[in-house]
């Protein structure tokens, strides 16, 4: 299981104000129904019975939302 995106961006990699955004209002438009049909049949087993929960999807875009607003304040 992937906990981590990993360090944080340099200078160089830091997308645009206006791309920000839009990732940002972006990030709550995925719903759990999507993410389950589209991604957990690539997950192993033991990560699938983790991940198949709408509140383990609803965590993980909390803290993604949480990283691009500390990513667009920069």
């Amino acid at each position: 299981m992937i906990s981590r995106i990993g360090p944080g961006p340099s200078a160089s990699t830091v997308p645009s104000r206006s791309l920000c955004r839009k990732a940002q209002e972006r990030v709550s438009e995925v719903d759990f129904a999507v993410f389950r049909d589209t991604v957990l049949s690539y997950l192993s087993i033991d990560d699938r019975a983790h991940y198949d929960r709408p509140e383990v999807w609803d965590d993980i875009k909390l803290r993604v939302a949480r990283y691009l607003e500390g990513l667009c304040e920069r």
